[in-house]
């Protein structure tokens, strides 16, 4: 080894990543809640906080009336008992969600194309105006966006690996993304196809009904997650 290269390249690079991710996170943290409870509840956000306050049975008997599904709510309920219903409270949590989206984002740039790949593409989740509107709202949508990066993340450890805990992830991801969102269904339709075409590229073609069979017993067991709610 020449005397004057860098002893250990690859962690000082490593290091160099994980202090520009935290430097992206950060802010996207700022832009989140940058005057986040300036503006009062609007009449969505207000109905958000009206359903958070009551029980979980009550919420899912009320959700069944209204145009969404009960997760978020559900997920809203507890946490307006730790951070209150103030305007800057309730729209936290989406703030976090959307902190927690930007990360997802990098995970998934990482895997794709590579470390900076996945900074580039934090950093311009982190910069995007409809996730800051969108995390600055006491509603669904962050929940819906993280669930949504959930699963193609899990997807993408399935094909790689063959993980049975990433298919188990991508089904609960799933059933916790219709119960969040009925649009959610479209996302599982792409969830579907993408794993279609990577079948067709990837696999052996002996193996190919095996390996559809897995995958129809999953996204049957998300009809069977989902089966209490479709009445």
């Amino acid at each position: 080894m020449n005397a004057s290269s860098p002893p250990h390249p690859l962690p000082r690079r490593k290091h160099t990543v994980l202090i520009l991710l935290l430097l992206i996170l950060l802010l996207a943290a700022v832009l989140r809640l940058y005057r986040i409870g300036e503006q009062s509840l609007w009449n969505d956000e207000g109905s958000s906080v009206a359903l958070a306050q009551r029980d979980l049975l009550t919420i899912a008997r009320d959700a069944a009336g209204d145009i969404h599904p009960p997760l978020y709510y559900w997920t809203l309920s507890g946490w307006v008992r730790l951070a209150g219903n103030s305007e800057v409270g309730v729209r936290a949590l989406s703030a976090l969600l959307g902190v927690l989206l930007v990360f997802l984002t990098f995970v998934l740039g990482l895997w794709a194309l590579g470390r900076w790949a996945g900074l580039l593409a934090a950093l311009l989740a982190a910069a995007n105006p409809f996730q800051v509107y969108y995390s600055q709202e006491a509603r669904m949508y962050m929940l819906a966006a993280v669930l949504a990066a959930g699963a193609v993340l899990a997807l993408i450890r399935f094909t790689r690996t063959e993980s049975r805990l990433a298919l188990l992830a991508l089904v609960l991801l799933e059933a916790a993304g219709l119960y969040t969102h009925y649009a959610f269904a479209f996302v599982i339709l792409i969830l579907n196809l993408g794993y279609a075409l990577w079948l067709l590229a990837h696999r052996n073609r002996a193996r190919m009904p095996r390996h559809l069979g897995i995958w129809a017993l999953c996204q049957a067991a998300v009809v069977v997650l989902y089966l209490p709610w479709l009445p």
